[in-house]
């Protein structure tokens, strides 16, 4: 008689998590690690198929909130209302790119041998982006529905930070976004024209003909 056994979750071996929050990060569920829709925009998670002890499932947790605020900022930049929002997430694509440069670099690495990186290498490398993308999807939050000088607004107002990395997202962000807005005055000033779309305290009207 062969008694049965309840089948127990496999226990990960960190480069395997090494690898499934490499993919998380690019915005990719993998085989442990999932992406879960919620209220706040959504999040990946490690499933309920693999052991994990409770450091490394945070650890884990924090290094894919990278890829949960990529699908953010993706999903901010989609359909701008208008020019100064386009150059607005012009500027944010840039800074995305620079993410997944490194990206691509780490998962290299982490491909050479099964200790060369370790989730708390991850960490470290990841925790600056982190918190510039954190900033970046605020930014494109703050500008959201505003349009003109009511967007540029609110983008200055988060460029007036204390810490030093914020300013350094922002700012570019800020120049960015305002120099549809200086095309247009320059435009307005010199030439006595509007250019199509622009946010603009100026609109053009058509009066009816014969209108006295």
């Amino acid at each position: 008689h062969r008694s049965t056994s309840t089948r127990t979750p496999m226990v990960l071996p960190e480069h395997i998590l090494v690898q499934e929050a490499l993919h998380a990060c690019q915005g990719i569920s993998g085989r442990y690690v999932w992406w879960q829709p919620g209220k706040d925009g959504g999040s990946f998670a490690l499933g309920p198929g693999a052991e994990v002890p409770p450091a490394q499932r945070q650890a884990v947790s924090r290094v894919a909130e990278v890829g949960a605020l990529l699908r953010r900022i993706e999903e901010l930049r989609r359909d701008p209302p208008s020019p100064l929002h386009e150059a607005l997430g012009s500027a944010a694509s840039r800074e995305v790119s620079s993410l997944l440069r490194l990206l691509a670099i780490l998962e290299a690495r982490a491909g050479t041998r099964s200790d060369a990186l370790t989730l708390r290498r991850l960490e470290v490398w990841l925790a600056e982006p982190r918190t510039r993308l954190r900033v970046l999807a605020g930014a494109l939050e703050a500008a959201g529905a505003r349009r003109g000088g009511a967007a540029l607004d609110a983008l200055h107002a988060l460029s007036r930070h204390g810490d030093p990395l914020v300013r350094a997202v922002l700012v570019p962000l800020l120049e960015a976004a305002a120099a549809p807005m200086f095309r247009g005055i320059a435009c307005w000033v010199l030439e006595g024209a509007l250019e199509p779309g622009a946010d603009f305290f100026v609109a053009a009207t058509h009066a009816a003909a014969g209108a006295g």
